[in-house]
This record gives C-alpha cells, sequence and structure tokens, in this order.
C-alpha cells in the first residue's frame, strides 16, 4: 500500500476527516480556531488598536468572517469608534488578517478602559475569537536623560566600572527603548583606558530608570583625569532630553609617603612567574619597604609609566643569559 503524501494540503472548510489509510481507522479531527491577538497590550488615547486575525490552519475555500466590538468600561462612540460590523474575507490558503479600530482622545482622567474584539466566522464549523483591547489616558512621550559619572581609575590589572544612569521623566504604560554608545574624549579607546559600549535599554512599561556599565581600565600612569562620552539615540516611544553624559577618569597615582617598592610580573618566553616566586618577591618587597627609610621623588617614565619609589619588573628567564644556560 503506497504511504500518504507529503504534500501540504488544504483542509476543506467542513470538520469532515478522512480516513487514515496507513492505520485503516479514523482520526479524530481537531476543530479549525479563529484567534485575535493584539500588536500591544495597551494603547494610549488616539491610538488606534492593531489587531491580527489567525486561522489556526489554512483551509481551501473562501471564509467570511464578521469583526464586531463589545463595550466595557470604554464606549463605543466616546472612547473608540468602529462600524457595527465590519467583514473580513480570508481567501484560500489565507491565515492571517490585520484590522484596526480607533480611539478617541478627551481631557478626562479615567484610567484605563476595556472593550471587546470579537471575530465570527459565517463557517459554524470555525471557532470564532475574540481579544479584550485596553486604552489608557493620553500622555505625552516621557524625556529621556543621562547623568555623568565619575570613578577612580584604579591600578594596573584592575577594572572598574562607570555607571551611567539613564531615567525617564515620567513612567509610561509603554515599552521604551532607547540605543546608546561610548565615544572617545581625552580618555581613549585605543590607549586602553576604557572598554567601548553599545546596545539598547529597555524601559518596561512603569520603569523609570536604567543603568549602562561601561568598563573602565586602570593603570599605573600618572596622567591628568581623563573623560569619554555615553550618547543616546534612536528612542522609541520617548524624546531625548539630555542625551550625552560625560565618565570622568580621575587619576589615583600621587606620591606616597614612605618607601613603596611596586612588583611588576611579566610573561616571557619561558612562561608566566610562578606563584611560588611571586610570593617570595611580594615578602622582600615588604621586608625592604620596611626597612628603607625616607622616601623618593616620584617619576614618569618616558612611555608614561608612573613610579613611586622603585619598580622592578620580574620574568622568566635563563641564568646569566646563556642561551644553553640553566
Amino acid at each position: 500500500m503506497r504511504g500518504p503524501s507529503r504534500s501540504r494540503m488544504l483542509r476543506p472548510s467542513g470538520a469532515t476527516c478522512r480516513l487514515a489509510t496507513e492505520f485503516l481507522e479514523p482520526r479524530r479531527c481537531l476543530a479549525v480556531t479563529l484567534s485575535v491577538s493584539l500588536a500591544e497590550p495597551v494603547v494610549i488615547e488616539g491610538e488606534a488598536v492593531a489587531a491580527t486575525l489567525t486561522l489556526s490552519e489554512p483551509l481551501s475555500t473562501v471564509e467570511r468572517v464578521f469583526v464586531t466590538t463589545r463595550d466595557g468600561t470604554a464606549t463605543l462612540g466616546r472612547d473608540y469608534f468602529a462600524p457595527a460590523s465590519q467583514q473580513v474575507v480570508f481567501m484560500p490558503g489565507q491565515t492571517t488578517s490585520r484590522i484596526s479600530v480607533g480611539t478617541l482622545r478627551d481631557q478626562a482622567v479615567e484610567g484605563i478602559e476595556t472593550f471587546t474584539i470579537s471575530a465570527t466566522p459565517v463557517n459554524n464549523a470555525i471557532r470564532p475569537g475574540s481579544a479584550m483591547a485596553r486604552i489608557t489616558d493620553f500622555m505625552p512621550m516621557p524625556g529621556v536623560s543621562v547623568a555623568d559619572v565619575t570613578v577612580v581609575e584604579g591600578k594596573s590589572g584592575t577594572t572598574t566600572t562607570a555607571e551611567f544612569v539613564v531615567t525617564l521623566a515620567n513612567a509610561y504604560p509603554k515599552a521604551i527603548t532607547v540605543s546608546y554608545a561610548t565615544r572617545d574624549g581625552t580618555a581613549t579607546v585605543a590607549d586602553n583606558d576604557y572598554l567601548a559600549a553599545n546596545g539598547t535599554i529597555t524601559f518596561a512599561p512603569g520603569e523609570t530608570s536604567q543603568i549602562v556599565g561601561v568598563t573602565v581600565v586602570g593603570d599605573n600612569q600618572l596622567e591628568p583625569d581623563e573623560t569619554f562620552q555615553l550618547v543616546l539615540s534612536a528612542p522609541v516611544n520617548a524624546i531625548l532630553r539630555r542625551s550625552t553624559a560625560t565618565g570622568t577618569i580621575v587619576n589615583d597615582e600621587t606620591d606616597q609617603p614612605g618607601f613603596q617598592i611596586d612588583l611588576v610580573f611579566l610573561t616571557s618566553q619561558f612562561g608566566a612567574v610562578p606563584a611560588g616566586v611571586q610570593e617570595i618577591a611580594a615578602q622582600a618587597a615588604a621586608r625592604w619597604s620596611r626597612i628603607i627609610v625616607g622616601d623618593l621623588p616620584s617619576v614618569t617614565t618616558a612611555n608614561g609609566i608612573f613610579i613611586d619609589d622603585l619598580r622592578f619588573e620580574i620574568q622568566m628567564g635563563l641564568l646569566g643569559g646563556e642561551a644553553n644556560g640553566p
């Protein structure tokens, strides 16, 4: 016996099912349903409610659907407007169709009001669907702003997070998105002062504050305080009020009292300095820092390294420097 065809078949509009020839027994036929979904959970007075009608599967016949509305706490003609009934036609194979219902703006404070959109097929074999629309009081789009931030740089090998606070002037009943990106100032990505960042901030309905973190890279260079910027752009459901903020990186290299020995462990062709060697070196540096009395003036080398008072760079190598040495 030949197996069933794998090609996609359009179901007739009726509820009758064919026999499953491979088992020679009837299969239960699930009813075709028509659902109504809304593009947004809530709209603001004056905006249109966008709805999508969806058949659960394509049919082989032309199907007509009547779309009606029913008042809830919102009233037809006062809070929204729509024809008493409108007809939507699904052609063979078509599964979706879109409609919209306009809403009316007023000055009253009413909170969230509701009405129902119903879709009733002429064909009784198709189950109808509905969805509840929600309208909230009109309010202008909120302004979005970003605040300046200041962080202490930190030492070489450490990082700090500059947290820019992005705020809305007021809560809003719809989701808001804003793009952001960093921009060099006297601090630059090329000099490894901070790490570039970009992305999108999302405010859920009712949220008014978000944080954008930018990584600041520490060093041991004596240098002036440096700055970079965070720039906001492309807001959705909001307007830009303060779109640019400055991040200030505060230099923390200063001449400390007493004798300081700074150890820097480097990786060579022979690998990294073992932890045991690093520990012994650190103990020796701490001992000599206590023994030596006095202080030396701090200096900044030609390549910008700040030294207070003595700096050792330690790496693995051959004894005596000989190629075949131990």
